[in-house]
């Protein structure tokens, strides 16, 4: 099965924990198997280096002060870790030792081992952006905003966004305590048991009495499906445009990215190109299309990656809606999965994924028609299924790419 994945990001960037008790993702294509290892020629023996990591392995096995505390196994996964790592494909290329990628959802089913946040990491801590419903974080009482200074005691002050990640990783069942800085409260702590969340990847609201806002969290299976429906009940409640939230949507399978890209394109318009280490390009186009008839806006913003850039992309440059928000996170790379006999998985760079007319995505973002900037994403308005949105209460919050959005199929003038 071809998927489309998120993966592991460096601290500093914003990242989104979708699962508190899996890795860190950001994006990435998995296109099914990989090629076979390399041969003799590529040995690592044949390196200068090798002989310095036999060495420092011996080391640490004669000299390290407690010998008892020493895990073999994991010397041996963080070894290979900094090797994937050292190939510089950040946030693509990736590999997960067997604890982490028990709690994960290769398969994107749509549900996740976690406490049930979205955190913000642009300072030195982790900052809860959004609480999901019916999560252990709401039950108690986390709200956007809320800072987390420890996990388990352990003080997370400027720490990677990987070590902390590792300190959320858990299994189902198990208990996590958090100390959360709240604004004008003293520091409290709060102790919640990690459980399997699932995930709804649609929502929609009405905004106004004609425009529909259609949140797609994540590209996991039945999400196009779930995005149709949204789309004739929103139809059924008046509406005669739309807007498509891609904000923080990270990727997912790439058969729902067709069928998405199919709910709004013609058939035989093109999605995107994929390209091979040969630099042999193809284009893969729209099988069951819609002649989407309505004014449509897609927002994005830096936390949009991978499947959710392209369908953007391939929107715009069909002409069918205009893209509205900042540059996306810029995941191109199609990866190949492999899992091993210890559970352990490897996710591996084998093809770049291109704009319809071939632009590259990776590295770079996709760069949206309208440029408009969220100062704060807990500014960010999310939609509850079929409630209503009032333009006096839009205007009363501070999500601008919505406003400007709603500004644009409405004709009213941005407001400087």
């Amino acid at each position: 099965m071809q998927r489309l994945r998120r993966l592991n990001q460096r601290a500093g960037r914003r990242i989104s924990l979708m699962t508190t008790a899996t890795l860190i993702f950001v994006a990435g294509i998995v296109v099914g198997g990989g090629a076979p290892f390399a041969g003799a020629d590529n040995s690592p023996e044949k390196t200068e280096a090798y002989a310095t990591f036999e060495q420092v392995w011996e080391m640490i096995q004669e000299e390290y002060v407690d010998p008892g505390s020493i895990d073999e196994n994991a010397l041996i996964y963080g070894a290979t870790t900094g090797m994937v790592a050292a190939v510089g494909d950040t946030g693509h290329t990736v590999f997960i030792d067997p604890q982490r990628a028990a709690t994960m959802d290769v398969d994107l089913s749509g549900d996740y081992v976690g406490i049930g946040v979205e955190f913000d990491f642009y300072g030195a801590l982790p900052r809860v952006v959004m609480v999901m419903e019916n999560s252990p974080a709401e039950e108690a009482g986390l709200e956007p905003g809320d800072v987390v200074s420890e996990i388990d005691g352990v003080d997370i002050w400027a720490m990677p966004t990987e070590e902390v990640s590792n300190l959320f990783t858990g299994d189902e069942g198990e208990a996590i305590s958090l100390t959360i800085d709240r604004e004008g409260e003293r520091a409290f702590t709060v102790r919640l048991k990690r459980t399997r969340i699932e995930i709804d990847p649609v929502r929609w609201w009405m905004i106004g009495d004609s425009i529909a806002q259609l949140q797609l969290y994540e590209f996991t299976t039945g999400s196009a499906a779930q995005l149709s429906q949204a789309i004739d009940e929103a139809k059924a409640a008046g509406a005669e445009s739309f807007i498509l939230d891609l904000r923080n949507n990270g990727g997912g399978l790439l058969d729902e990215l067709e069928a998405v890209a199919g709910l709004f394109l013609p058939t035989g318009t093109p999605i995107y190109q994929q390209e091979d280490r040969d630099g042999n390009r193809s284009t893969i186009y729209v099988e069951d299309g819609t002649e989407f008839d309505h004014p449509l806006v897609v927002l994005v913003n830096r936390g949009t990656a991978s499947s959710a850039e392209i369908t953007a992309a391939a929107i715009s440059e069909a002409g069918v809606g205009t893209t509205v928000g900042e540059t996306t996170y810029g995941t191109g790379t199609g990866l190949a999965i492999h899992t091993f006999e210890d559970g352990s998985v490897l996710f591996i760079g084998v093809v770049l994924w291109l704009t319809p007319s071939g632009e590259q995505i990776w590295k770079v973002g996709y760069e949206p028609d309208v440029q408009v900037r969220l100062f704060d994403p807990i500014d960010r308005v999310w939609p509850r299924d079929g409630d209503h949105l009032t333009l006096d209460a839009l205007d009363a919050s501070n999500d601008t790419q919505l406003q400007r959005a709603v500004r644009l199929l409405s004709g009213a003038p941005a407001r400087r």
